[in-house]
């Protein structure tokens, strides 16, 4: 079974913000995107907490305030992962399908999740499934 891969990601800025470029090993990853949404996360918010039958998924993380990241690597066994994050760190999170997964916002401000994948969701056969991990 193929594994959660997180890669910690350096910042670069000027006096207009942070930029960060995405991965080139995400792209590899998911053979070719065909799906993206950004999302915002409050404090205190859970997003995810759920995986997907057939499609591998990057997340990238933007967040100035501490988080939390959690994943099971398949949808039958108990969560064996999560990781925190300190305020300010940005990751890439390269996930494999049928790996339950889950981000929370342990901070006062809000973080952004730029989530990528690598087929299109379909409402009429959906492939995300509800497991909760955080």
């Amino acid at each position: 079974m193929a594994e959660v891969k997180i890669i910690r990601m350096a910042t670069q800025g000027d006096q207009r913000g942070r930029s960060m470029p995405i991965p080139e090993e995400a792209f590899e990853f998911l053979d070719g995107a065909m799906e993206m949404h950004i999302t915002e996360l409050k404090s205190g918010a859970v997003r995810g907490n759920h995986w997907h039958d057939n499609r591998n998924e990057v997340m990238v993380v933007q967040a100035d305030s501490q988080w939390q990241f959690a994943w099971s690597e398949d949808k039958d066994t108990p969560p064996a992962e999560t990781l925190s994050f300190a305020a300010c760190e940005f990751a890439a999170i390269l996930i494999p399908r049928l790996t339950c997964h889950a981000i929370r916002n342990c901070g006062e401000k809000p973080i952004w999740v730029a989530a990528i994948a690598d087929g299109k969701y379909d409402g009429i056969t959906p492939d995300t499934y509800a497991r909760i991990l955080l």
